[in-house]
């Protein structure tokens, strides 16, 4: 017998999660914030450190992140014997739709990626964690394989000048693609860029499996952590997965240190190392060397990993966390927040004062930030959810959720 699916209380929440999932956002602010725009030594300084310790990390945070609360809503689904499926489609639609708003209408493509590999998600939930964990290996080396494997039938079938011709027209493609996000930044008028970033979007989707090949080395990968993870409860119990944690933490370390100090110096990376000037074989080997296994963005599991014993083991640094907590419950609200007033600040059809300085960018990053907190726990002191969070759930549930506090206690009240 099913029971009638009902959305996770406030008080079922995992607290650090929150907290991982504020200091994603602050994260993805100071990147988004950050540019090219370095003209003295402090800009160099902080160009450097962002380049090394902010770039792409927190947006991989952000995808962990989504993957641990999709397993969530597996689990509750799962031990509430509830329907799940047409529940956690609804649920991607309306991300897809979110998606769309922040991709069409900002710029910023994640969360239409994030819906797709929420669909892939849903195909692998019931395999087990051995089956989960082979699965994750080959996805991080996927798309070379598949290139591996595209090359060499179509080596088969056509002669190594025609796959030159081939390269040569895909480099054309990709230099037109750039000029189109030139002309996306650089136009005033916001119709035009609209429809740029609608062909984009269509362009990326053209060839489907292509375009999923190119999302499972990467989000989905990252979503499979996320998922494994919250299987294993590394997140519920991390000083019980203590050995775990901290070796994810050491490869995270030994991936950035590899990706910007060791690999560059033995695998050179430029046309001129690309197949046929040298052998498929080696390609592959360096590209997945480079590129899939060892990756700078490991080192997001490194943080994540710091946070988690941090929290474990003092509740003193859970209460100091706490400001990333409220902005982390408001996660989608929020991320949407900081799209909007960057893309408003960074296209000509509204301000383009973007790249600032770089030596400035911590300092917005973090008055933005604040700024968003302060918001979150107003709003979350009278509210149950975050706006966007709210619209999200009452569609997942189809059915209007309550909205303020109050609501929620007398409709318990009523029940009881």
């Amino acid at each position: 017998m099913t029971t009638t699916p009902k959305p996770a209380s406030p008080n079922q929440r995992i607290d650090v999660l929150d907290i991982l999932r504020g200091i994603a956002i602050f994260g993805m602010i100071i990147a988004h914030f950050a540019g090219d725009n370095v003209t003295s030594k402090a800009d160099i300084v902080t160009d450097k450190i962002i380049t090394l310790f902010v770039y792409d990390r927190f947006h991989t945070i952000f995808a962990i992140l989504f993957g641990a609360g999709f397993a969530i809503q597996f689990a509750r689904a799962k031990a509430n014997d509830e329907k799940f499926v047409p529940r956690y489609l609804r649920r991607l639609l309306a991300l897809f739709c979110f998606g769309l708003i922040a991709e069409i209408g900002l710029g910023f493509p994640i969360l239409v990626e994030y819906s797709i590999c929420g669909l892939l998600l849903l195909m692998v939930r019931k395999w087990s964690t051995k089956a989960l964990t082979i699965t994750l290996l080959i996805s991080i080396v996927s798309t070379h394989l598949y290139y591996a494997a595209s090359t060499t039938i179509y080596l088969s079938k056509h002669s190594v000048e025609q796959f030159k011709a081939r390269q040569k027209e895909r480099i054309n493609i990709f230099k037109q693609r750039r000029e189109q996000e030139e002309m996306e930044k650089t136009t005033t008028n916001y119709l035009t860029v609209a429809t740029i970033r609608v062909k984009k979007l269509l362009n990326r989707y053209s060839e489907p499996l292509a375009s999923l090949v190119g999302l499972i080395p990467y989000d989905f990968v990252f979503f499979l952590v996320g998922f494994l993870a919250m299987r294993l409860k590394v997140f519920e119990h991390p000083l019980k997965n203590r050995r775990l944690i901290l070796s994810l933490m050491g490869f995270g370390i030994i991936s950035w240190v590899l990706t910007y100090w060791v690999l560059p110096s033995l695998i050179p990376s430029g046309l001129q190392y690309s197949y046929p000037n040298i052998s498929l074989i080696r390609e592959i080997f360096n590209f997945t060397l480079r590129w899939s296994v060892f990756r700078d963005t490991w080192l997001s599991l490194t943080y994540i990993g710091a946070i988690l014993l941090l929290t474990a083991y003092s509740a003193a640094w859970m209460n100091r966390l706490k400001l990333f907590g409220w902005a982390g419950r408001m996660a989608l609200t929020n991320y949407m927040l900081q799209a909007t007033i960057v893309s408003l600040l960074t296209y000509n059809y509204a301000f383009a004062v973007l790249p600032f300085p770089q030596r400035y960018v911590p300092l917005l990053s973090i008055l933005l930030f604040v700024s968003l907190v302060f918001f979150s726990r107003s709003w979350l002191t009278r509210y149950q959810y975050g706006p966007l969070e709210w619209i999200w759930r009452s569609f997942t549930y189809w059915k209007w959720q309550p909205m303020k506090k109050k609501e929620t206690i007398q409709n318990t009240e009523m029940t009881l």
